[in-house]
């Protein structure tokens, strides 16, 4: 399952940060495909809990 998590990081990142794009962090372009690495490898319940780091 391939999962596109742009638009919804990008709006989750304007809610936090604000919606000049220049203010936001420069890691935050690499998050969105680690982020679909992690669910594909993991499945969408168990990669929740780990980037929850609980059981």
């Amino acid at each position: 399952m391939t999962h596109n998590f742009g638009l919804h990081f990008a709006q989750e990142l304007g809610n936090r940060f604000g919606s000049p794009t220049d203010s936001w962090p420069g890691s935050a372009e690499q998050v969105i495909p680690f982020f679909a690495i992690v669910i594909n490898a993991l499945g969408t319940d168990d990669a929740a809990q780990w980037v929850r780091g609980g059981p």
